[in-house]
């Protein structure tokens, strides 16, 4: 373990570049790959083939620029509205954000072994809005309120 974490910290924490690379602490947009998952789908079911012939693909590229641009246009229109998000995922992002409220209170409150505990309860509770189940409830946490995440 003491390996994986001296290569963790060598890689991904040697500057701020490299954490807001795998870091979505503080993210407000998407969380998943789910949009560029959806595009490679759609890519995979137009060209079925292995290696599609060049003009083939060359004019669907200019229709799917063509549908690109038209709909930058259209969500850059003043009277344009937006797409209504799921209410699950409107409600696990405030969810989330209190979460990290809640953090920031606890760190800004907080002793060192007061704010390791208030960042493993943090951590758990993303980990259980994020949909893993089988994330064991935190044990002797204090119930203070400053640490109460």
């Amino acid at each position: 373990m003491r390996r994986f974490v001296k290569y963790f910290e060598k890689i991904w924490l040697a500057d701020d570049v490299r954490i807001e690379l795998w870091n979505h602490y503080d993210n407000q947009g998407s969380r998943t790959t789910n949009a560029v998952e959806g595009y490679h789908s759609m890519i995979k079911r137009n060209f079925s083939g292995i290696h599609p012939k060049l003009g083939n693909y060359l004019n669907w590229l200019r229709k799917l620029h063509h549908r690109h641009l038209t709909r930058i246009v259209y969500l850059t229109h003043p009277n344009s509205k937006p797409k209504k998000r799921n209410p699950n995922f409107v409600k696990n992002d405030n969810n989330i954000q209190t979460a990290m409220e809640k953090l920031r209170r606890a760190i800004s409150n907080s002793r060192d072994h007061i704010l390791r505990l208030a960042i493993l309860r943090y951590l758990r509770h993303v980990a259980k809005l994020s949909g893993h189940k089988k994330i064991l409830p935190p044990t002797n946490l204090p119930h203070s309120t400053d640490v109460d995440i």
